[in-house]
């Protein structure tokens, strides 16, 4: 990934991990915060979106050994992963893959990137 910030890359769902406590939305209630609404209705629609194979906007990750640590898209791996437990057939899946070198930026830009929903006390 020389002198690129990011790249698109396609990878196996199974290989995207989740890393507890990296989420601010999980700051306050943890998991509960995808029970609330309107991050619930959220992860429904995306999910049915991953169901019928339209577009959804790319996770972003950094990867780590053979793992994809999701950095961005918490809410759509949520979705991604009950489509996959509901029987959707997903082989592959197209990420954003970060550069790890931009570590700092990149934890910015997933606080400011929640503006879309909002973080609640």
């Amino acid at each position: 990934m020389k002198n690129f910030e990011y790249q698109i890359v396609e990878i196996n769902p199974k290989a995207l991990v989740v890393e507890s406590g990296f989420n601010p939305r999980e700051a306050v209630i943890g998991e509960l915060c995808y029970e609330q609404e309107p991050v619930k209705s959220t992860i429904v629609s995306i999910k049915q979106a991953y169901k019928e194979g339209r577009r959804v906007d790319l996770i972003k990750v950094v990867k780590k050994g053979s793992d994809y640590l999701v950095r961005q898209g918490h809410c759509r791996y949520k979705a991604l992963s009950l489509a996959l437990m509901e029987g959707t057939n997903i082989q592959l899946i197209s990420v954003i893959l970060l550069s790890y070198k931009m570590k700092l930026k990149n934890t910015w830009k997933t606080l400011m990137e929640t503006e879309a929903m909002g973080l609640t006390p």
